[in-house]
């Protein structure tokens, strides 16, 4: 029998998986967190500050651009726009509290492929936002001295408890 008559009879094939790992949430029931509460108070100093802030970017301009009537106009309306900010800031604050309490309570196997591509995620948001800047991730790396078995160890920790967060929402 020639090569050319070859006929395999028998095709061996193995792939490696990684499935989803169980999770095990605690009693969430009785976990107790307290929601964060924006103070609803806005300092005089930071008030002034956004007001200079808008003065800068549309100089003489800066009344007619939101339609204020007066200066006192626009200060109501940044304080009511930094008071929503800080409400919206308690409510991130409380979300990311209840998310920590979970996860301590509970027990996620993380698979190291969800760890890797985590790392992955990380390394083509600095990629893209180093492209932003005229730079390759490379270039990134240069300027701030790492290689990128530095950056994957730095950012273990990191891509664990990122990959441990959307394994616990899933």
């Amino acid at each position: 029998m020639t090569d050319d008559n070859f006929v395999p009879t028998e095709i061996i094939y193995s792939a490696e998986v990684d499935i989803m790992p169980e999770v095990k949430i605690g009693d969430y029931k009785r976990m107790k967190v307290k929601p964060k509460v924006a103070s609803g108070k806005v300092e005089p100093k930071e008030l002034d500050l956004a007001f200079e802030e808008i003065k800068k970017i549309y100089g003489d301009q800066y009344l007619k651009v939101g339609n204020f009537k007066d200066e006192d106009a626009l200060k109501e309306a940044l304080k009511e726009n930094i008071l929503q900010q800080q409400d919206l800031q308690a409510q991130s604050d409380s979300y990311d509290e209840i998310i920590e309490t979970v996860l301590k309570k509970s027990e996620i196997d993380v698979p190291e492929a969800f760890i890797h591509n985590e790392i992955h995620r990380m390394e083509r948001q600095i990629e893209a936002q180093a492209k932003q800047y005229g730079m390759t991730f490379d270039d990134w790396l240069k300027r701030e001295k790492k290689t990128h078995d530095d950056t994957h160890k730095e950012w273990r920790d990191q891509a664990t408890k990122a990959a441990r967060v959307g394994l616990l929402l899933g």
